[in-house]
């Protein structure tokens, strides 16, 4: 992802965060951060070895998926307050994520393990979080 297609992203998410918000913030804090998790042909890959969980940030985009190479798995599940009930469920495609209120709501999230899709080659999902923060 070029310089310009992050900072048009982060301008769409702000936007749009701005126009479902009751209470129009001032302004937002938002840390990217960016992941890629490998998998072998006799190992998984996790990117949630915590299981479900809240990351404690006022909204998130717990994965915009860049690229998926050779692998199955990696479905993004979004729970109820119960944590156990999934209200979303959805393998995440290149050029996709979810946003999401995460502390202080009641929803909760996860990712399953990834693992190779062919032969005796890694696989590797990349993906770029965002923590929002709103000021």
């Amino acid at each position: 992802m070029q310089t310009k297609e992050l900072t048009q992203l982060l301008c769409a998410i702000s936007q749009r965060l701005h126009d479902q918000l009751a209470s129009k913030p001032a302004k937002f804090n938002i840390v990217v951060h960016h992941t890629i998790v490998f998998c072998y042909p006799d190992m998984l890959g996790s990117n949630a070895p915590e299981g479900i969980h809240q990351d404690g940030i006022d909204f998130i985009i717990s994965a915009f998926v860049l690229e998926r190479k050779n692998i199955q798995g990696g479905k993004s599940i979004i729970y109820g307050k119960d944590k156990k009930t999934p209200i979303f469920q959805g393998t995440l495609m290149p050029g996709q994520g979810i946003l999401q209120p995460d502390k202080g709501s009641e929803l909760w999230h996860s990712v399953t393990p990834i693992e190779c899709d062919e032969g005796d080659n890694i696989g590797y999902r990349s993906t770029l979080g965002f923590d929002i923060t709103l000021l």
